[in-house]
This record gives structure tokens, C-alpha cells and sequence, in this order.
């Protein structure tokens, strides 16, 4: 920290910017203007980001009714041709009596399209069969059937398949006349089927479609349907994409093309439900700006509040010009990085406009006050937003599908605080220098204020001099306490206690990775009926379900769309009512819709999950999956049947076994070419990952041993264990875990070379203790668990609260320099920081409870903010000293008493 009044590197960048006012006032403009172009035109509208799954399949049909013959000529020849690519990660195939299927994941470094090329040219050279021809799949991950970006129902009440067949045929042509569509898919009901034993052809219905849309008496009906596809150019967005596809709609309904038809876009048209979750999102950005506004102009001054209310909308500007140019688009997790950030940004602006009104009332005139202010605290904002960043930073490298899905959150966060940091030390020092008032001391004028004047300054100033009275207070009470060994010792053992009980209460809560929100607005019905091949039974299936929804919850529902529904089973995807228009949230439809289902006598031959829908990772019906290797049947059905036995009787200490099956029996799975059975468990509580660890834990207790290996004389890696998307979700976890330790790493060395020394460093980094009695508090008292989410809101915590301790222990060291107290050095900079530490956290606070409040998807990560600063500034404003006392004074006789250092204040 430079005193001087010569101006440093920074305060020179400054100057510039207060000089050359036009040059200010331009970019102002521009970046404003270039910002709402951004916003409004040239970023791509999307929901959460689509996850790119870097799996390909190869399907292969051979019609010989013989599971051994298939895989001696189909899997294994394609099995070897493919071995050699060095970008896979695993293959995994099933080999049944008149099919060969092979799903074959790869490195992170290569997506599913350019995967698939390399198995094409690879099986090319195989040694196939005449008759069999290899199939090559991809998925689209961002899609609800895995292929096309929008789906829409065509309804016919007196029309038969093959017209409804035609006209869906016409439709996607004329779709296809669109710039963005990139192709269109018509779900075909009726396919050409071979008979396996005969070798005859046949065109036989295979599947069956439905669709449930409220009709114009606003009652949910049930109609049969045709599925049209469309897949979209990427560079548009989906809510152009979905306005595209709907206006060509209307313009053949126009023309008297769909008399008779009827078109509905329900659950398969993401754009409805984006726009709600963007709303939602504007509307919390919006009440946060608001609010930060209205509490700057409470604790500060309106000045100061006019100066920020200048700031945030520009570095929001300059931000969303960022997002643009290095190729994002404007997503549910990148407004959300927005939102997190907009508290966060304001201390940037408050330590400047703190600086120079802290300047001019010491006595500095005009210009020399911007440069007294950021010789003062440049360097210091600048060190506070990089360790900040830093924190965000490892985030972006958090592994598996989780780390993909939220690295926009991150990246966001990081964008808006360089930016802002960059507009903080140019633009509002020219602000600041037109709008703040000069003082007595600058002027050497006493004002005299009379009549209205004085009325309107006393009421503008009334709420910011409460603030000063309460500095003052705390002030006092800081110097109250170190001037007592014994209160000192209190404080500390008090402040020590309450970090423990944060501790204490981290472990009284539930442990779910990616936890469900508390309500949704949407919910998936999957039924199946594995070995049936009657279409009007599953047909029947599907109608039973539609009518207990039609008995129950029609009232909660807006419409249904089909997907996948032939004689094996269907996927129903239900949007629900907006969450403030019903008194149900989703998690007790979902409860009573399972129950009627489980009770219905009708679908007893069908298995049927119901369960919420929405952002990140879908949910396995069977958490765990215990694989046994060996190429003789005997031993697999023997082992898979002693392991199915035991683990039906496992008692578990958080809930319990809710079913268990043996699966792999029947055909011939192979992972990596070695073959294997495999017993897959489901908890009576899928989403708690303790649960789930511990009823892994008790089944590989007991068979992961020796014992059980010699026992079926089965090799060392015989056995392993699979946690389907509960193991992705953990590696996640894990990773995110990880980010945090490294974070907290990078910044002590940065704090090192910063201060010079090895200990301060750890009066910094104590503010993250310090949030721990809030956090976890909390998170119990909302009923959130401690989640991946609830880890990234830590994991940002962490960057927060430091930068308040960075620029107390800042000032510190310069008053400690000046007068050689430790007990005035440290009152002297709370007091300094006192409002500036008061209004970033509340302001931080106010901009992100809204979203927390209107949007249960949000709560474990803006509660774990919102009550891990609240904590964490309370503890840095009253007992921050004492930590600092201890080990400022502990450094002073190790100086004096050790290294003889007799000059060491």
C-alpha cells in the first residue's frame, strides 16, 4: 500500500481516464449500448447448457436366433477392430440371440460425432457377415429422446396412422424450408419387421404415440398422436429455434393445410419452460440490483449510490459483451454466475469511492485525491478480485458430467470480476471525481446548510450516520476486549466454540450430491414391460396411468409428451403449472401418482417410476450395480445368486433395500471383452448418497474378499462395483472438494508474496472458519443437505470472505508501521472497513436471496452463500482482532526474542 502522493502504475491508468473525460463518457456509452445488443440480440438464448456424452453405439442386427453364434461373428470381430483407437475409454457390449449392441464411451478430449467416424472406419475392416450391417448411434444429451432439439405432437381425432403418417410427412418437409432446422425426424409408428425364423418381411405397427394437452375448455384430454423431430443449426438459439418452428406451423395452419389436425407443443419444446427459468432469473437480477441500490444508498451516501447504480449496469454491459465474444450464450447457469456476482462487484466500486471521499475529507484537493485513493487501496482491490478469481477458478476444471454442466458458472463469475475490476480502477474514478461532495478540509468553505437543504441532507445522511455510531460502538468494544487478556481469551474461546458447533452440525446433515430441488416444473413417468410384445397391452398400460393422473393431479398438469412408447413401455415427460399457480409441489405428485400406480391391480405385470424431472444428471432406478467377471455361466449364476440372497437381507442404518435383481444372465455382456453378470441394487432413498455408500459398503464387506474369490476360484479383479451416475456425481463431488484445497493453496502462496510473510497469510484464510457456524447452520435450518451445489456455493464462499480479511490486514500493516500497536493497528481497520465490509455483505446478501426464495433449483447454493458471509462478517468485524492480536504478537517476540530483531514492530 502507497500513502504518496505520486502516482503509481495504477493510479496513473486512472488519471487517464479522469483527464481524458470524453474518452470516459464514450466508452461509458458504448459499453452500455454494445451490452443491450448483446443481451438482446446477438446472444443465443438456452436453457442449462447441453453436456456433451462422448458415447457412440454400434447396433447390429443378425437374425441367426443364436446369442453364441452372434457374438463369436458379430461382437467379438467388431470387439478387435475397435481395440486398437486410443481415444476410448471403455466398451461395453450385449450380445442377444438376433442382436449385437456395443456402447463404447470415449476420452474426455474427443465428442461423440468424431467417436463415431473412428468406429465406422475401424469396423469397415472387420470381417462381417454379409447380412449383417453395423448401425452408428449418437446422442444428442441435450434432448429428451436423445436426437432432436424440439418435439411436437400431431393430433387427428378421426384420422388413421398412415394419415397421420402423411400428414407428419408434410409438415417436417415444410419445417425443413427453415435456415436453422438442420433436419427433421418423423417418429414412425409403422416399420418394415423380419421374422427371424422365416425370413419374411412385413410392415407392422411397432410403436404407438399419444399426447395429453389441455383443450379449449381447459380440461386435459388423452389423444393418440404422431412425434415430429427437428434438429437445430447450434448457432441459433433454442427460443428462435422453437419461434421458427411455430410460426412455419401457424403459416400452414393458415393456408388450410391442418384441418382436421390439431399441432401441440408441450414438454417436447424446452423454449416455454427457458423463458419461465430466464424470467425468473431477470426478475431475481433485477429485485438484487434493486436492493444493492437501495442499501448503498441507505449505508452510503446517495453519491455513492448514483456513482454504483453507474457501475453494475456497465460491468453487467461489459460482461455479457465477453460472454459473446468468446462464444457463450445467455443460459439459465451463466444469468445465474450474474446474479452470484452482482454484491460481489459493488466492493469493487465501494473501495474506490470509500478511498477518494475518505481522501477529500483528510484534506486532498481535485485530482490529488484519486491519487492519494488508489495509491491507498489499488493494489489491494486488485489482490482482493485475484484471489477472489482464484477461488472461482478450479471450479472450471471440475470433473465429470456435474464439473461440465456448472463450468459456465465459474467462467461467469470470473468474466464479470476482471471486468469489473478493470471499469472499478478507470471509469469510477471519473465518476467519483465529478459526483462525490468536497469537504471542509479540501475546500476550507464551511457549508451552510438551511431550511430544505438541511431537512434533505439529514434525511440522506440520517441511515449512513446509524452506520457510523455503530462503527464507533464496535470500535470501542474492539478496544474494550484487547485491553483485557482474560475478555480477549473469552472472545477467542467463544469464537473457537462456534466454529466447532458448525462442525458439529455439518455432520447432522443428509449427504446428497446432486439432491433434488424441493419442487419442479416437471415430472417423468417411466413405465416398462420387459419381456412383452403385445402393443395393445402396453398401449392398455399407458391408458390405465393417463387415468389415474386424470383422477388425481389433471389440475397440476399442463400437457404430456410421449416418448419411446411401444410394447416394451413408455417415457412420459409432464409439465406441471408454474410453481406459484398450485398448492401441490412436485415431490408430492410424484408421491401420490406412484402410490395409485403401485396399488392399480391392472398394471401389476408393469414396472412404473415416477420421479422429478429437470436440470443436471438423471437419476439411476438402481444405484448400485455389483459386476462379476468370469466366461462360464455356471459360476455367474451361482455367484449372482449369493449375492442377490445376502444383500436382499442387508440392514441399513438410513433407510433400506428397496429391491434387487440379477441382470446379464440371459445374454452375453462384456465389458472391455471380458464377460460379466451383474446384481443391481436400489435403495429406498436414491438420492442420498450416505445411503448409498453404505449399502456399498456392507455388500463389498462381504464380497470383495478373498474368500468369495477362491471360493468360485475367481480372479483378483473378479468383482467390482459400478454407482452408475451416484459414482459420476461422487467423482464430481470429489473433484469439487479438491478445487477447494487448491484454491485455498494458490491464494496463501499469492498472500505470501503479497505480505512477505508465511504466517499473516493465515489471518486471511481464517475467514473461512469463520463462515462455518452460518453455513451449516443454515443449510439445516432450510432443510438443504450438503450437496455438490451447496459445495460450489462454499468453494465461491471462500473467495468472498477472504478479500474482506486481505484489505483489513492491509491497512493493518500500514497503521501498525505508522504508530507500532498491534490493538490500534487492527481497531483502526475495522473501522476503516467497517461500512465498506457492512454494505458489500448486505448487498451481496439482498442480491442473491431472491433467487433463493422464487427458485428451489438455487437454494443449497445461495443459502450456503447467504449465511456463510452473514456469518463470517459478523466473526471478521468482532473477533477478527483477537485472532490477528495472537498472532501478531506471537510473531513479535518470535522477531525480537529469536532473531534478535529488536527493530520488528
Amino acid at each position: 500500500m502507497d500513502t504518496s502522493s505520486k502516482p503509481d502504475a495504477l493510479t496513473r491508468v486512472a488519471l487517464f481516464f479522469v483527464n481524458k473525460w470524453r474518452i470516459s463518457i464514450l466508452l461509458s456509452i458504448g459499453l452500455v449500448v454494445l451490452g443491450i445488443f448483446s443481451y438482446t440480440n446477438f446472444l443465443k438464448r438456452e436453457g442449462f447448457p447441453t453436456i456433451e456424452v462422448p458415447v457412440a453405439v454400434v447396433q447390429t442386427p443378425y437374425f441367426v436366433n443364436n446369442k453364441a453364434l452372434v457374438d463369436r461373428e458379430i461382437t467379438k470381430p467388431i470387439e478387435s477392430s475397435i481395440s486398437d483407437i486410443t481415444e476410448i475409454e471403455s466398451i461395453i457390449s450385449t450380445t442377444a440371440d438376433n442382436f449385437s449392441n456395443i456402447t463404447v464411451q470415449f476420452k474426455g478430449d474427443i465428442n461423440a460425432k468424431d467417436g463415431a467416424e473412428l468406429l465406422k472406419k475401424a469396423v469397415g475392416d472387420a470381417n462381417l457377415p454379409d447380412k449383417a450391417k453395423p448401425n452408428f448411434l449418437t446422442f444428442n444429451a441435450g434432448a429428451l429422446d436423445s436426437e432432436n432439439d424440439l418435439v411436437f405432437s400431431l393430433v387427428g381425432d378421426t384420422k388413421s396412422i398412415t394419415d397421420l403418417e402423411n400428414k407428419a410427412n408434410f409438415i417436417a418437409k415444410e419445417l425443413e424450408s427453415i435456415t436453422s432446422v438442420i433436419k427433421t425426424n418423423v417418429i414412425d409408428l409403422q416399420e418394415l419387421q423380419t421374422n427371424p425364423i422365416t425370413g419374411q418381411s412385413n410392415i407392422e405397427q411397432v410403436k404407438f404415440a399419444r399426447s395429453a394437452y389441455r383443450d379449449e375448455d381447459n380440461k386435459l384430454v388423452f389423444k393418440d398422436a404422431i412425434l415430429i423431430g427437428a434438429v437445430r443449426d447450434q448457432s441459433i438459439g433454442t427460443v428462435d429455434f422453437s419461434k421458427a418452428i411455430q410460426d412455419k406451423i401457424q403459416t400452414i395452419k393458415d393456408d388450410g393445410n391442418l384441418d382436421g389436425y390439431n399441432v401441440v407443443f408441450g414438454g417436447g419444446d424446452s423454449s416455454g419452460s427457458l423463458v419461465q427459468q430466464l424470467s425468473v432469473l431477470e426478475e431475481s437480477a433485477i429485485t438484487g440490483l434493486i436492493a444493492v441500490m437501495i442499501i448503498l444508498l441507505l449505508t452510503v451516501n446517495w453519491r455513492a449510490s448514483f456513482i454504483i447504480a453507474l457501475f453494475i449496469p456497465i460491468s453487467i454491459c461489459f460482461t455479457l459483451i465477453g460472454l459473446y465474444l468468446i462464444g457463450y450464450s445467455l443460459n439459465t447457469l451463466s444469468l445465474f454466475g450474474l446474479i452470484l456476482v452482482i454484491g460481489l462487484i459493488a466492493d469493487d466500486a465501494i473501495l474506490v469511492i470509500d478511498a477518494i471521499d475518505s481522501s477529500r475529507k483528510a484534506g486532498y484537493k481535485g485530482k490529488q485525491a484519486v491519487v492519494h485513493a488508489i495509491n491507498t487501496v489499488g493494489l489491494a482491490d486488485v489482490s482482493g478480485t485475484v484471489t477472489t478469481i482464484l477461488a472461482f477458478a478450479p471450479l472450471a476444471a471440475v470433473s465429470g458430467i456435474l464439473g461440465e454442466f456448472i463450468r459456465i458458472i465459474p467462467i461467469t463469475v470470473i468474466l464479470t470480476l476482471a471486468l469489473s475490476l478493470i471499469i472499478g480502477l478507470t471509469l469510477v474514478p471519473f465518476f467519483a471525481n465529478y459526483v462525490l461532495p468536497h469537504y471542509e478540509a479540501e475546500t476550507g468553505i464551511k457549508p451552510n446548510r438551511k431550511g430544505v437543504a438541511k431537512l434533505w441532507y439529514n434525511i440522506l445522511y440520517f441511515v449512513p450516520r446509524i452506520v457510523d455510531w455503530v462503527n464507533l460502538q464496535v470500535y470501542r468494544f474492539i478496544h474494550w476486549y484487547l485491553d483485557n487478556v482474560w475478555r480477549s481469551i473469552a472472545v477467542f474461546v467463544v469464537t473457537i466454540g462456534l466454529i466447532a458447533g458448525g462442525f458439529v452440525l455439518a455432520g447432522q446433515l443428509e449427504f446428497s450430491i446432486f439432491a433434488p430441488a424441493k419442487d419442479t416444473n416437471q415430472i417423468s413417468i417411466t413405465t416398462s414391460l420387459p419381456n412383452n410384445q403385445d402393443l395393445d397391452k402396453s398401449k392398455e398400460a399407458i391408458k390405465e396411468i393417463e387415468n389415474i393422473i386424470a383422477d388425481t393431479n389433471a389440475d397440476y398438469i399442463n400437457d404430456i409428451t410421449y416418448f419411446n412408447t411401444d410394447a416394451k413401455g413408455s417415457l412420459m415427460f409432464v409439465s406441471l403449472t408454474p410453481l406459484n399457480e398450485r398448492d401441490k409441489t412436485a415431490p408430492v405428485i410424484v408421491t401420490e401418482l406412484q402410490d395409485k400406480i403401485d396399488e392399480n391391480s391392472k398394471l401389476k405385470d408393469s414396472r412404473t417410476i415416477v420421479q422429478q424431472a429437470g436440470a443436471g444428471p438423471p437419476t439411476d432406478e438402481y444405484q448400485i450395480t455389483l459386476q462379476i467377471f468370469s466366461d462360464d455361466q455356471k459360476t455367474l449364476e451361482d455367484t449372482t445368486k449369493e449375492v442377490l440372497d445376502f444383500t436382499k437381507d442387508i440392514e441399513l442404518e438410513d433407510g433400506e433395500i428397496k429391491d434387487v435383481i440379477v441382470s446379464s444372465l440371459d445374454t452375453i455382456s462384456k465389458k472391455d471383452g471380458r464377460r460379466y453378470a451383474a446384481v443391481k441394487v436400489a435403495v429406498s432413498d436414491g438420492e442420498n448418497t450416505t445411503l448409498v455408500l453404505e449399502a456399498q459398503t456392507a455388500i463389498k464387506d462381504k464380497f470383495e474378499t478373498d474368500e468369495f474369490r477362491d471360493k468360485y476360484n475367481l480372479s483378483k479383479d473378479a468383482v467390482a462395483f459400478d454407482l452408475g451416475q451416484q459414482g459420476e456425481n461422487l467423482e464430481s463431488f470429489n473433484s469439487a472438494i479438491f478445487a477447494l484445497i487448491l484454491a485455498i493453496i494458490i491464494m496463501y502462496v499469492l498472500l505470501v508474496l503479497q505480505f512477505n510473510s508465511l504466517t499473516q497469510p493465515f489471518l486471511i484464510l481464517v475467514a473461512v472458519p469463520f463462515s462455518f457456524p452460518g453455513l451449516f447452520l443454515g443449510l439445516y435450518l432450510t432443510d438443504n443437505p450438503l450437496s455438490f451445489f451447496s459445495m460450489i456455493g462454499i468453494t465461491g464462499l471462500v473467495g468472498i470472505v477472504v478479500n474482506n480479511t486481505i484489505l483489513l490486514l492491509d491497512y493493518a500493516n500500514v497503521i501498525r508501521e505508522e504508530t507500532g500497536s498491534i490493538k490500534e493497528a487492527i481497531s483502526e481497520a475495522i473501522k476503516y472497513r467497517f461500512r465498506a465490509l457492512i454494505t458489500t455483505t448486505l448487498s451481496t446478501l439482498v442480491g442473491i436471496l431472491p433467487l433463493a426464495f422464487t427458485d428451489p433449483f438455487w437454494e443449497g447454493l445461495a443459502y450456503a452463500l447467504v449465511f456463510g458471509l452473514a456469518s463470517s462478517t459478523i466473526l471478521v468485524v468482532f473477533a477478527y482482532p483477537v485472532f490477528y492480536a495472537i498472532l501478531e504478537h506471537i510473531r513479535r517476540f518470535t522477531w525480537r526474542k529469536v532473531f534478535k530483531n529488536q527493530k520488528f514492530k
